[in-house]
């Protein structure tokens, strides 16, 4: 669990948002993820929340050479950085009691029941 805890605050560090997510909900998993923790990987994305409510660090003076074709890109962007941190938080503020994938595939297996 020390390992994956590295490499997760390595990877925020790095804004190398999907590793970290995963790495958060992999600690989630484990049961390896402590409230001081939790709480401090939630106060690092409100942190990068925007206005908007996007999450996604830019460095403001880059967001000004902006054209259009890049804005695009940049919003598809935070439109995936914002899904991977809304899905972290739901599973590691549940603490392992709500799992994305487990919920999708009970779903999935009631509809196919004949």
């Amino acid at each position: 669990a020390d390992v994956v805890r590295g490499i997760t605050d390595e990877a925020f560090r790095r804004y190398d948002w999907q590793v970290g997510c995963r790495g958060a909900r992999a600690l989630t998993y484990l049961g390896a993820l402590s409230v001081e923790t939790c709480e401090a990987y939630t106060r690092f994305f409100m942190l990068h929340q925007l206005p908007s409510g996007a999450y996604g660090y830019f460095a403001p003076d880059s967001l000004n050479t902006i054209d259009q074709d890049s804005e695009a890109k940049l919003n598809s962007q935070r439109l995936a950085i914002s899904l991977e941190i809304i899905w972290t938080l739901t599973e590691m503020l549940s603490f392992g009691n709500w799992q994305l994938l487990n919920s999708l595939s009970k779903s999935t297996n009631s509809n196919m029941v004949d």
